[in-house]
């Protein structure tokens, strides 16, 4: 359920819903990597969208979670695509350093070629430091790895449109 709501756009209500199905998946098997990387990522999403809140006490809470996620990741799983990637997106988003997260992202890669949102986000990467032909380079390969992602198909389009690529 979590990742269906991620996979498509999703405005705050469905982040907060998606994330309290994957803490109850953590809580179930403390073990769960897919859910603990999910989790991490979900809670930057959440960090980054409450920046424009006045409160910033969900911004501070989202940013210990995805810290906590991380570190138990790193935990069970170290070393591994699920690791890298939830660290890559942390870079980018948390600590806004998007180098170390492209780093952190190829390694991913290099773990699990094929793994479409790896990709994308790499992607989505490479757009905003300015690469915007790699970005769409690498978003295209995660669509042609998984055209039913709903994140791809919206995000491709938007890049086509970004560069004045219409007919695509």
């Amino acid at each position: 359920m979590a990742r269906n709501i991620l996979n498509g756009y999703y405005e705050t209500p469905q982040l907060a819903e998606a994330i309290n199905y994957l803490n109850k998946a953590v809580r179930e098997d403390l073990n769960f990597i897919d859910a603990w990387s999910l989790l991490a990522k979900s809670n930057c999403n959440l960090y980054e969208r409450s920046l424009e809140f006045e409160d910033n006490s969900i911004n501070i809470k989202a940013k210990k979670e995805a810290e906590t996620a991380l570190q138990k990741l790193n935990t069970i799983a170290q070393f591994s695509a699920a690791y890298y990637n939830a660290k890559g997106y942390y870079e980018n988003i948390i600590l806004k350093d998007p180098i170390k997260a492209l780093q952190s992202l190829d390694k991913a890669i290099e773990l699990v070629p094929n793994d479409a949102p790896t990709i994308l986000y790499q992607g989505i990467t490479y757009a905003y430091l300015g690469q915007i032909r790699k970005g769409i380079e690498n978003i295209e390969k995660a669509y042609a790895i998984d055209n039913q992602n709903g994140l791809i198909r919206y995000i491709l389009p938007t890049m086509y449109s970004n560069t004045g690529d219409f007919k695509k």
